[in-house]
């Protein structure tokens, strides 16, 4: 699911859509 873009956050910062796709 890494790079989903439903789940990444377009307005956050590589490492916060990094923890986001993580969890």
């Amino acid at each position: 699911e890494s790079g989903d873009p439903r789940k990444r956050k377009p307005y956050l910062p590589a490492d916060k859509q990094y923890l986001i796709t993580r969890n």
